[in-house]
């Protein structure tokens, strides 16, 4: 009757009755009302078989009952016992609910393994973002039940958010943005922020974003790709604590594939979209480069575009004044008009215009920025850029899309570099306009200036006929000058040597004794005659000068000697003049420079001459000679205290278009005070330049005046041919060698003074080059120079 005969206190514990309440009871009262039929089968069937036991192996799972009322799965194995001829059962049972629980998840986790498998499968065959945030949520959906959920990506060169993937079991479309509300973007980020750490599911005030689509818990997972925060994946659910801690963990789980998947398909997407936008560009640059037609290359832009950035509609408008024209526009699906539109009255159009920056109006319908038209109703996102040429903007290119929401920065940036490409074609036909019109008024202008030639060819050949008759005049009255002069200098020289050689006969008293009136007359000829050779040499030189053939001849010239010998050429009309000697300063470190030096005592003379002149007597004239090291030059300056000069009368002096003028005098009347010609000035101005020097003036009135020439230190490289004094041509050749350069030049002055011809040296290799190169007469060594010395030299 199977009722119970023993209890082993295990049993006792197991099913929570004392073993008084179970001897003499049925077994059925510790299993469920549902398995009695069944267990009883089971206990007649192997009573009737031959099996005196069923192993632990054969076990059969059964549910069995506490004295509370739980149940709990037991394992069971059954032994037939024989006792006095009576059929006995032990049955053994075991408690195998932790076990079960076990196996059940293991089972979940295969079926986990399985669905993350499928969703790996599924994510890698996806091949745009978009595809791959739509396989997870789907997938997602086998491992947690949720009622909402999206993926949102983040772009990383920008604060801008994309919804890539929405999941819900509202058919609304309002729904369809569940946790993503473009004007809520910095909230957003704020929110991920904080759950970059963990994920999150208390409450953080992200339920004020939640649109009222009936989630009452949530939870946010950061997209981590290198741990940074590629996105979000969010997930909602219509009942409160709907997801725990085994559901984060499985989000967790699912989040880092998802992220790189997401990644990587971004990445692809990137160089999908880069390359189509270089190809479209490449294709638009060569019908930019193929065609100066503004409308085609326009259209081929829009066209293009609509390959790497969705629009319904697009166009290119320019600005007319305070209007924009459109000049080029595609439709996609309905056709529309052009038209103008005053800018002005658009605070969007005005925005892009104004700021020179791409505008995107995401959802016109509450955008307080847009301002609809009736050609602008149908509208939802607008996106408008810039066209600018030479950084003024002239125009824009314009998409719009009948859904909110559509444009983002990156097709901003898309836009702009076919913005660029549209800005170019409106330049290149502006260009080419402006060409045709320059072309047509060139081709106008060429004309008129046709027959303004043939007017002018017959004046020039008319001028050209009385320019031809006068240069004929001028060459014949230059030659005239010439030999005028020539003939005159010729004429005047010979009788003036026969008047001067006479009269220094005369005086020399070779024909007898003179009175004193005699001689203080023949000394009064004498003077003039030779003021007068003076003022024939001064007319020749300016001549030959201007004419170009006054020739130097540059040497060695000591500077004292010089100005020590125009000192005693001035110093009689000094005394004359009742003033003491010019007083002479010449610094010790002047010694010598490369100058024609009877024109050097020429320009000195003059100046002194004019000094003494023009200073009253008891007055003071003097000759400075410095050094201008910045100028690497002689500075010779005559002072005197005299009358000094008016600044017009100092420009009237000076101011030629070359320099002073011969024959202009301050004191030009009859009755003038200062004798002279005029040629002074001039002459020095010019053999001034000739040594490529130059003259300054300084004076004012009652106190003076200092005329400075400085002439430079000019010395010839080894090798330039040296000139010599004349009348030394035909002297002994002296190879000169010393290192120190004053030294040089100062036994070169005596040497060419003394008429001997120079080979200059500065080292004793130069010296033996020149010595081979032209044998010299005489060789001056200096025994100490570097590299080779003298003795070395001359070995």
């Amino acid at each position: 009757d199977q009722r119970i005969i023993y209890v082993n206190p295990s049993a006792e514990a197991m099913f929570e009755y004392p073993a008084a309440k179970l001897l003499r009871h049925p077994l059925a009262q510790l299993l469920p009302t549902r398995f009695h039929a069944r267990h009883a089968q089971h206990v007649a069937d192997f009573a009737a078989s031959a099996a005196s036991a069923r192993l632990m192996q054969n076990r059969t799972a059964i549910v069995a009952r506490r004295r509370d009322g739980s149940e709990f799965p037991v394992e069971a194995s059954i032994l037939k016992v024989r006792q006095q001829d009576a059929l006995l059962m032990a049955v053994i049972l075991r408690d195998v609910t932790a076990q079960q629980r076990a196996q059940a998840s293991l089972d979940q986790y295969a079926r986990r393994l399985q669905a993350l498998h499928q969703m790996d499968q599924a994510i890698l065959a996806a091949h745009t973002p978009r595809d791959v945030a739509r396989a997870a949520l789907a997938h997602l959906r086998q491992l947690i039940p949720y009622h909402l959920a999206s993926i949102v990506a983040f772009e990383e060169s920008s604060a801008e958010l994309t919804v890539l993937a929405v999941a819900t079991h509202s058919p609304t479309a309002e729904t369809a943005v569940v946790f993503h509300d473009p004007r809520e973007d910095a909230r957003w980020r704020e929110v991920v922020a904080r759950a970059v750490i963990a994920p999150r599911q208390e409450d953080d005030g992200l339920a004020e974003i939640l649109p009222g689509a009936g989630a009452h818990s949530y939870m946010i997972m950061p997209l981590l790709v290198q741990e940074k925060v590629r996105g979000v994946l969010s997930l909602g659910a219509d009942s409160e604590d709907a997801f725990g801690r085994e559901n984060m963990r499985i989000i967790q789980e699912v989040a880092r594939p998802v992220a790189m998947a997401i990644q990587q398909a971004l990445l692809l997407d990137t160089e999908r979209r880069q390359r189509a936008l270089a190809e479209t560009l490449q294709q638009v640059a060569g019908v930019l480069n193929s065609t100066l037609d503004r409308e085609q290359v326009l259209r081929t832009i829009l066209e293009q575009l609509a390959r790497v950035v969705d629009y319904d509609s697009a166009s290119v408008m320019l600005l007319d004044e305070d209007e924009l024209q459109v000049v080029a526009r595609r439709d996609v699906g309905v056709e529309r008009p052009f038209s103008r539109l005053p800018f002005g009255a658009l605070p969007h159009v005005r925005e892009v215009l104004e700021e020179a920056r791409p505008v995107v109006i995401a959802d016109t319908a509450v955008d307080p920025r847009w301002h609809a038209t009736p050609v602008t109703e149908y509208i939802r996102c607008w996106l408008g850029v810039p066209l600018v040429v030479k950084r003024v903007v002239i125009g824009i290119l314009n998409l719009n899309k009948v859904t909110p929401n559509s444009y983002s920065e990156q097709d901003a940036r898309i836009v702009v570099a076919f913005a660029d490409q549209a800005a170019v074609a409106v330049e290149n036909a502006q260009l080419y306009t402006r060409a045709v019109q320059e072309i047509f008024e060139r081709k106008q202008a060429e004309a008129a200036l046709q027959a303004e030639r043939a007017r002018l060819a017959q004046r020039v050949e008319e001028r050209t006929v009385e320019l031809t008759a006068a240069n004929a005049q001028l060459a014949r009255a230059l030659r005239t000058r010439d030999e005028f002069l020539a003939n005159m200098t010729h004429e005047l020289r010979t009788p003036l040597n026969a008047i001067l050689g006479l009269t220094d006969v005369l005086q020399l008293g070779l024909h007898g004794e003179l009175t004193a009136k005699q001689r203080d007359m023949l000394h009064t000829i004498s003077a003039s005659g030779a003021r007068l050779l003076e003022l024939v040499d001064d007319i020749l030189d300016v001549a030959q000068i201007e004419a170009g053939r006054l020739q130097l001849s540059l040497y060695p010239m000591s500077i004292a000697g010089v100005c020590q010998s125009s000192m005693q050429l001035i110093a009689p009309l000094a005394a004359a003049r009742q003033q003491p000697p010019p007083e002479v300063d010449v610094a010790p470190e002047t010694d010598v420079i490369w100058a024609d030096e009877l024109r050097v005592q020429q320009i000195l003379v003059n100046l002194l001459n004019n000094a003494v002149k023009f200073t009253p007597p008891g007055g003071r004239t003097g000759l400075t000679v410095r050094q201008d090291a910045a100028r690497d030059a002689t500075l010779f300056t005559v002072w005197d205290t005299g009358i000094g000069i008016r600044p017009a009368d100092l420009r009237r002096l000076l101011g030629g278009a070359d320099g002073p003028q011969p024959f202009v005098q301050l004191d030009s009347g009859l009755n003038r005070q200062y004798e002279g010609t005029g040629l002074g000035l001039s002459l020095i101005y010019r053999l001034t330049e000739l040594h490529g020097g130059s003259l300054t003036v300084q004076s004012a009135v009652g106190q003076g005046s200092r005329f400075t020439v400085a002439l430079p230190n000019r010395w010839p490289e080894p090798g330039e041919e040296e000139a010599a004094p004349p009348g030394a041509a035909s002297g002994p050749l002296v190879l000169l060698a010393e290192d120190n350069e004053r030294l040089l030049r100062l036994l070169a002055a005596r040497l060419l003074g003394a008429g001997y011809r120079l080979l200059l040296a500065h080292n004793g290799h130069e010296a033996v080059h020149r010595a081979r190169e032209t044998p010299p007469d005489v060789i001056l060594l200096d025994l100490q120079m570097p590299e080779l010395g003298g003795l070395a030299a001359l070995r």
